[in-house]
């Protein structure tokens, strides 16, 4: 399965994962099947999914993890890590970051985004090191992403198929061809020239 379906599929499985949705006015509404009633200031729970629709409609506000702080200090453990060893992040991190990063705006999205770039090219960096190398292992999995885990299947499987093409010693099919053997006429050589017996008994003849 392709890294993009992978994460695609871990979106909607946080989606149907509850959140605590603070009221911003008193409503009872239902929402995609689902029945919704809070007063203002209260806190309720529904699906991520459903949570989306409500802010969407100024009913209230999601309570949704601090990813921003999550980033920052993942961010800070890879740094002091350095270039081989993997900080553990939990599967669906990249998922509910980007999910928090919907409600950044401006300069606060750059500076977000900025960190998540650094974050995701050192780990790249460390993923294909390591892929090309050995399999998936129990430890490694455990401190990555479900994407990480996806991307790393692929750079491996492709880096062990290009192992096999170079180290792969054969012919290249330019030695099946047949050789065909003619027997020479007599007098003649294979070349098809005429023996230098048979060429001396000619001029003795004239």
């Amino acid at each position: 399965m392709s890294v993009d379906k992978v994460g695609q599929i871990h979106a909607v499985e946080y989606g149907l994962e509850e959140v605590e949705f603070e009221a911003g006015s008193d409503f009872k509404v239902r929402v995609g099947g689902i029945d919704v009633a809070a007063r203002r200031g209260e806190t309720t729970r529904v699906p991520y999914w459903a949570g989306l629709v409500l802010e969407k409609n100024n009913m209230g506000s999601m309570r949704l993890p601090d990813m921003i702080a999550a980033l920052k200090q993942a961010l800070a453990k890879e740094r002091i890590a350095g270039s081989r060893a993997f900080q553990a992040l939990e599967p669906l991190f990249y998922v509910k970051l980007k999910a928090a990063m919907r409600h950044l705006e401006g300069r606060d999205y750059d500076r977000v985004y900025d960190m998540l770039l650094e974050l995701f090219r050192m780990r790249n960096a460390k993923i294909v090191s390591k892929a090309s190398s050995m399999k998936l292992s129990a430890d490694m999995k455990s401190k990555l992403t479900v994407e990480e885990q996806a991307f790393y299947s692929v750079v491996h499987r492709e880096c062990a198929e290009f192992e096999a093409q170079i180290t792969a010693v054969s012919s290249d099919g330019m030695g099946d061809m047949e050789i065909v053997h003619e027997e020479p006429e007599p007098g003649r050589t294979p070349g098809g020239s005429t023996t230098t017996a048979a060429a001396a008994g000619g001029e003795q003849r004239q």
